[in-house]
């Protein structure tokens, strides 16, 4: 029930918190602070990526997943709350959405991808009978 009720009033990130977010979504483990900023392809200072770490904690869009040791001191490991996909769908509407995949269709020669697709469909179409 939390994951529909934040697509529904999705919040549209600013260009760091999205840099912060799509370093989270496209790591398999939990991060932290400096492990983001050693990770991130931009110049984002440590204070940038805290802020934003702070902001996406209280808009829910990622956790506190563990508290680490490293020599004295401690640092916090964040994940996501919020997929990628989940993210983005929330900014596109019905109309969009059958756009967006009869463009895929028509645009794609690459049977394996059309393949999956179709049984992703095939699937929902069970689960709706």
């Amino acid at each position: 029930m939390l994951k529909l009720y934040w697509v529904i009033i999705m919040i549209q990130l600013t260009k760091k918190e999205r840099s912060v977010m799509d370093i989270l979504w496209d790591s398999p483990i939990e991060m932290s602070a400096s492990e983001i900023r050693e990770t991130s392809n931009e110049e984002l200072s440590i204070y940038t990526i805290q802020q934003a770490l702070r902001h996406l904690l209280e808009i829910r869009f990622i956790e506190v997943y563990d508290i680490a040791f490293n020599n004295k001191s401690s640092t916090r490991k964040y994940k996501p709350l919020v997929s990628q996909a989940e993210y983005v769908d929330s900014f596109i509407n019905n109309d969009t959405r059958l756009q967006l995949a009869s463009n895929f269709v028509n645009n794609t020669d690459d049977l394996e991808e059309l393949g999956k697709l179709q049984k992703l469909i095939e699937k929902k179409l069970r689960a709706l009978k």
